[in-house]
Order: C-alpha cells, then structure tokens, then sequence
C-alpha cells in the first residue's frame, strides 16, 4: 500500500523517534498537573516525550532477560491509567523483542489469571492497589508465580520523579527502521472486553496500527492535522484511546489526557475539562461520558456555559457503542460537528462520516477509500430486507489483527447488522448484533450467556434474561418457576436468587455485573418467549418488555421516591456521624469486598460510576434524598458525614 512506503519508519516508536526530530519542541501531549490538584494542564514536547520513554525504557530493561533475536517477552500493564500509564505504553514498545500487553483495570481476577496465563506474560507493571490481588492468583496458580512485577507507585518509578528533568538524556535509544519485517512485529496485544467467559488476547502489529491512519486519509486529507489538540476520554488499555495516541503521532498533533485525578471523569471535571484553555479542537469520547457531559451542560447550574464548548470544537467523535438519539440530535440542531465511527479491536476502524462536508445524519459513516478493496459488503442470507448488511473482511485484509479469521475461506466477519439508506448510497448505520453480546453505551461488551446460566442455576428460576444493549449496565428479568415459588414472599425470593447473581458476579467483568436493584421479577402473569429449542427469543423480549426496562433503568439512574419513602426519611433521620460512617463502612464493604480509609476518595479504591448509582439509590431510601453528583463532589467517607443534614 503506498501510504506505508512512504512513510519513513515501519513502527510506532519509529513514528515517535521521527517527531521527536523533526518536530522536538512541538507539544506531544497534555497531561494533568498534579501540583494543581489535576485542574489544569501540564505539556511535554515530543523530544521530552521520546527522551521519558527511553529513560523509562531503560529501568524496566532491567528486569527483563537477555533473550535471542527471534524471541518475544509479554510484558503486562495493569493500573487506572494516567501519564504514567502512557509512559510506561510506551516504554515497553520501545524495548526489542517487548509485547506490550495492556490488561483492563474492569477485569475479574479469574479473567487476569486467565490473561497472564495465555499470554505467558513475564513482567507485570502494577500499583499497590492490585498487588493483594495479583498475589493471590500467583499462590493459587504455579504458572503464575514466576511473574515479575514493577510497581509505579513505587519511588523509583514514581511519575512525579521522573518529571522532574523532563529533557533528561538516557544512554537507551531506538533507531527509525524501515523494513517489511518491523512492519509484521507483533507490538501490542489488547483484549475482548470480557464479552465471553474469558477475554480473549489479540494480536496486533506495527501495520495495523500505522496503517489506520490512512483510513481517515483517504477520506479527507485534514480530517488530522499538526496543529489538532486531540481531547480523549477513554482507558488506555482500550483501543480506543491508545490507537488515538498513535495517530497524534503520526499527525504531528497534541494528544490531550482526560484533565481529572482518576479516570473516569466526575461531572464536574467533565465541564472542566472540556472548558480547558489548551486549545483543543478535537473531542474523542466513549458515548457515555458523552451523554454525562450533554446532560451537565444543559443543566441548570451550566446555563451560561451551554454547548458553546463543543460549538467551537471541529468536531466531537464517539465510539464504541451507540449514543442517545436525542441528545445527539441535540448536538446536531446546535450546530455541533458530530461523528460517529465504527469498528472494532479485531479490525480496527471500519466506518466514519466526514467532518467537511458535513452530514447531519450522524448515525451514517461511510467506508473509506482505503479499506474498500478488501472488505464485500452482503445482505444476510436470512435477512428479510435487501438493505440489511453485513461486512465481511477478506483473508487480504491488511488492516486486521492477527489469525482472527472466524469462515472456512479465511475470512472474518464481526457480527454487527448495517442499515444502508438510501439504498447503494454507501452510507451505513448500526442496526444491532447478529449474536447476543450486549454492546453498553461506555463501549463495553457483556456476553450474557455465562451470567444467565449462573442465575438460572436457581431452582426458583425458570428463565433469565440479561438487558443492557446501548444502556449503562446490565439488568435481568427473572420468570419464576410458579411451583417452587408459590409459598415464598418476595424478600426470600429475591435473597435466594442473589446468592446465585453473587456468584455469577464474580467471575465477570465489572462493567458486567448486576446489583440489586436493576434485577426485576415477572409477574405470574409474563413470560420470557423462547424458540422450540429453548433459546432466549432476544429480540422479541426487547420489543415485548421495552416500556419495562425502560422503566427499570430510569428508575435505577434518576432515582425519585414515592411520597410514603419520603415519609420513611423523617423517622429515619435521626443519624450520627457514627452511624452514617458505619453505614457507608458496610456498603462499600459489600460493593467493593474490601476495607476502605474514611479519609480517602472511594474512587481511589477502584468505585466505579455503576456503584456510585447503587450507592446514592441506597442513601436515597435508607437516610435521605442526595443530588445526583452529591457522592462525586463528596468522595471520601469523611465528606461524606454532611448527609447529617439532609439540607441538599
């Protein structure tokens, strides 16, 4: 392809150590300022970037063998993310002979064990805050206890030290090669999103990730541009950000991190960040952080800010998973450039609409240019609509992941249903999924099939079905076997079926997982249709019960209690500061199956925004109603004490 011969390198770190040349005091990336509390903005230059990397390269070589030329070490990042996580991404990539392997922080441990295990990873970079676990699984599995580990957190890997001389020279260095050979090295593995029992690793190299750049190329020349300050809220250990971090590179531009103290961001860092005065021009976003931001914007207490934010940006993009039609149109009628793009870690970018001109139909992307030679595009053999269609990647796919093929030719196909409109317009939006993976607006996947079966392992369970498809979790709905459950009230019923969702939870993902209130009984008089094979009828489910789970998740996310729990607050709200703090002690106990420091922010502690929602529903009928961003603004146990008043 010509856009790969004339580049001058064949690699990622081949792109870096060649703007770290040619462009050596253009800003590379934006970071937060820890000596400000992460409100504002620190910046390294792409020298400094490259010379950090190298240094930091340099100690981790430490800990790593000398192996032969045709060999390959896994070496493995788990942690929150942050500057020292980009650090730490690249550094490894700079090693020879390195894989990097980013792990999902949202991981169970039993998907961890089973990752290091697959992948015969040899070092770990961790923070204190996994090490209990990752301690565990090395008792509990042999293979395992070979593994090294490197902890950031400690001093001489500590962020804050090492930007101390941000120009500092190291004797390591990495030559810009051009060779057929680096262009093939398998660089970087990412996961599935633990959509199956086990996350699967796949295998990407130097090509894939250089030559999706081209796809936006071929497109529109400028759709990246040198002097583009690219916004991205998104893990590192996603595809999502770290590919984002690539194509900064190779654009010359800045890559800005998300501006908060862990990721992901509260609300108010959300406006704060998108208000920051960095120039930035470009917002990249999962579409649930998205849909927080809209919602933040358009409130009352950020009236005066609006939209103007986004207004002045070229244009926002989201990814993952689809976003609200409404606030979308929102965006879209406020003259706010709104691209969707589509693809996946198998195959990397598939589809994205352009910015200029621009369309206002923003659910509808396009293929580019670049990808069209390799790819047929087929209406399903058991589709009743002609305009109904799949892509299917052909075995010469440059683009792809390694050995992913999934058809007897060698070709590979995802899964996903694409609506053409107008017809042979070549225009394409996402209908859904041909399999039953629930796609959630954070751009998480859940395959429900384990968790269902987990739960209907209840003997007063006939049928289960987990929901969550474009929502910000899963939920269930139960259909009880009548015989079994005919002498129960609803209390021992619903303690018994947990026992069985307890355990179900524990070996999945956490952006998986089912809490209390989001699992809903039938009544006697519904059920769950399924097919004469005794399979879920999905689709017919969600069509049969959308009032319902609509209902559900509203109830879960804006939660407003009826006039009698109002009642229950009075007689109940006589609490201590004690007694509140021996609540909130117990709570997160059971959430997050840990003891926590009063003094410290939950979010510390790995809480994520799912359990902040199960938190404030819980404070909300047991001590008093809280505004919604009441537990974001107030995170640790301490400042928390201020429900004493319930004067919200």
């Amino acid at each position: 392809m010509d856009f790969l011969e004339n580049l001058p390198f064949s690699s990622i770190i081949g792109a870096l150590e060649y703007q770290s040349q040619v462009k050596a005091t253009n800003q590379a990336i934006l970071y937060p300022d820890s000596t400000k509390n992460s409100t504002e903005y620190a910046s390294l230059t792409y020298k400094q970037f490259n010379n950090l990397t190298n240094h930091l390269a340099e100690k981790i070589s430490e800990y790593l063998p000398k192996i032969s030329s045709n060999e390959s070490i896994t070496c493995a990042l788990l942690s929150i993310g942050g500057l020292e996580y980009l650090l730490s991404q690249y550094a490894l990539l700079k090693l020879p002979h390195v894989i990097m392997f980013p792990l999902s922080a949202r991981n169970s441990p039993a998907a961890i064990e089973h990752l290091l295990k697959e992948t015969k990873t040899y070092l770990l970079l961790t923070t204190t805050f996994y090490l209990p676990m990752i301690k565990t699984i090395q008792e509990n599995n042999q293979q395992l206890q070979s593994v090294k580990i490197i902890l950031l957190d400690q001093e001489e890997f500590l962020v804050e030290n090492l930007l101390k001389n941000k120009d500092i020279q190291s004797s390591f260095s990495t030559k810009i090669v051009k060779s057929n050979e680096e262009l093939s090295r398998i660089v970087v593995i990412l996961h599935s999103s633990g959509s199956t029992s086990h996350p699967r690793p796949i295998y990407l190299s130097n090509r894939y990730f250089l030559i999706s750049y081209s796809s936006y190329q071929t497109l529109n020349k400028d759709f990246w541009k040198e002097d583009d300050v690219a916004l991205t809220w998104g893990a590192l250990f996603h595809l999502l950000a770290f590919n984002g971090t690539v194509r900064a590179i190779l654009a010359g531009c800045t890559y800005a991190l998300p501006l908060c103290v862990t990721f992901p961001l509260k609300p108010d860092e959300l406006v704060n960040n998108i208000q920051a005065q960095n120039g930035i021009t470009v917002l990249v976003t999962v579409p649930s952080l998205l849909e927080q931001l809209i919602r933040e914007l358009l409130s009352e207490k950020n009236q005066h800010i609006g939209l103007k934010p986004l207004q002045k940006l070229k244009f926002v993009m989201y990814g993952g998973a689809g976003c609200p039609d409404h606030l979308c149109k929102t965006l879209v009628e406020n003259n706010v450039v709104l691209l969707s793009v589509y693809g996946s870690t198998e195959t990397g970018l598939v589809l994205v609409n352009n910015f200029h001109p621009y369309d206002k139909r923003w659910k509808f992307m396009q293929l580019p240019l670049s990808r069209k030679p390799y790819v047929r595009i087929e209406t399903p053999a058991d589709s009743q609509d002609p305009n109904e269609k799949i892509i299917i990647h052909l075995p010469t796919d440059p683009f792809l992941a390694q050995n992913i093929s999934n058809q007897p030719d060698g070709s590979y196909i995802v899964g996903d249903i694409l609506l053409e409109d107008p017809p042979n317009s070549g225009f394409y939006r996402i209908l859904g999924r041909q399999d039953d993976t629930l796609v959630h607006i954070t751009g998480e996947k859940t395959n429900p099939i384990p968790i269902e079966h987990s739960i209907q392992s209840c003997p007063l369970v006939k049928q289960v079905v987990l929901v969550g498809h474009n929502q910000f979790c899963t939920a269930a709905l139960i259909e009880l076997d009548k015989d079994k459950t005919k002498d129960l009230n609803e209390k021992k019923i619903l303690d018994e079926i947990w026992k069985y969702v307890e355990q179900a939870n524990k070996d999945a993902p956490s952006h998986s997982r089912l809490v209390k209130q989001l699992i809903h009984i039938l009544s006697n008089d519904q059920s769950l249709p399924v097919t004469h094979k005794g399979n879920l009828q999905r689709q017919k489910i969600n069509q049969l019960y959308s009032n319902l789970i609509s209902q559900i998740y509203d109830e879960f996310l804006n939660e407003q209690y009826k006039e009698q729990q109002q009642e229950k607050v009075i007689q109940r709200s006589n609490w201590t500061k004690e007694s509140i703090e021996n609540y909130l002690k117990e709570k997160f106990q059971r959430i997050l199956d840990q003891t926590i420091d009063v003094s410290k922010s939950v979010f510390d502690f790995g809480v994520n925004s799912l359990q902040i929602v199960e938190l404030r529903n819980l404070i909300c009928e047991d001590i008093c109603q809280i505004p919604k961003n009441f537990l974001y603004e107030n995170s640790s146990i301490d400042q928390i004490e201020k429900l004493r008043t319930c004067s919200f």
